[in-house]
């Protein structure tokens, strides 16, 4: 069993991120979807807003997307987004 997963982000012009990491959290249309390591494969719709992850130190961090699509096979997350901002999100613990 595999306890990490493989995130791959990407827009149209660069690749953003690609790593390691121990769970994702997506914007789905649908409302936010939490993914862990083994997941169901799926291909959904994502609407503008957070993603987060928890990389391999235990760090949550996140990024701003606005719409695109993510697939989830096996211990593979790929996030193709229209727009990706890193650098406007501060995470703030309450």
């Amino acid at each position: 069993m595999a306890d990490k997963l493989s995130l791959e982000v990407v827009t149209p012009f660069r690749t953003v991120l690609n790593e390691n990491v121990v769970s994702v959290t997506l914007p789905g249309i649908e409302g936010e979807m939490g993914i862990l390591p083994e997941h169901v494969p799926l291909l959904t719709i994502l609407d503008a807003g957070i993603m987060s992850y928890v990389n391999d130190n235990g760090k949550i961090q996140a990024l701003a997307v606005h719409w695109g699509y993510a697939q989830v096979d096996g211990d593979n997350v790929r996030v193709l987004a229209e727009l990706v901002a890193s650098h406007c999100i501060k995470l703030v613990q309450i």
